[in-house]
């Protein structure tokens, strides 16, 4: 795999995103509540906040991530969104990369790539609610599996 390559599928990763941003709509966090109250209020008093309830206590890393990138003065629904950005780049990428270095395919990779990117729950769910608290949880079963089946070499320079 080669450098014009990677470059290529972030590029192709952030436009699909971007897309996909511009065609999904948002939460209105004023009319429902459901599970993002938790995290958002996690996201501004850690483990203090209120309410705070099982499971949703146990799920902190991301409410933690915005909490310390609030602190640099992103609001805290920005700093959702920029995580769910993040996650959704990450496992686009990270899904042509696997693809293409478990089965040498370009073409496989960028069939798998688009699949994931337009299924209901990898990419689209998480743009519309942000505040989700399994943003990274793809890109890290990614990474898993790709170190698992390496056997000791990156996929990245296969």
């Amino acid at each position: 795999m080669n450098r014009k390559e990677i470059i290529t599928v972030s590029l192709v990763s952030i436009a699909v995103i971007l897309l996909l941003d511009l065609l999904t709509n948002s939460l209105d966090t004023t009319r429902n509540v459901w599970d993002f109250v938790y995290y958002i209020s996690m996201a501004k008093d850690g483990l203090n906040a209120e309410p705070l309830a099982s499971p949703f206590a146990y799920r902190f890393l991301i409410p933690g991530l915005v909490n310390l990138l609030s602190r640099t003065g992103l609001s805290i629904e920005s700093g959702f969104k920029l995580i769910a950005y993040i996650g959704a780049f990450t496992q686009l990428t990270g899904i042509f990369l696997f693809v293409r270095w478990l089965g040498r395919s370009s073409r496989g990779a960028w069939i798998a790539l688009l699949v994931t990117a337009f299924s209901l729950f990898n990419v689209k769910f998480l743009i519309f609610d942000p505040f989700r608290p399994d943003h990274l949880a793809y890109a890290l079963i990614l990474c898993k599996h790709t170190l698992r089946s390496s056997e000791n070499s990156c996929p990245c320079f296969c």
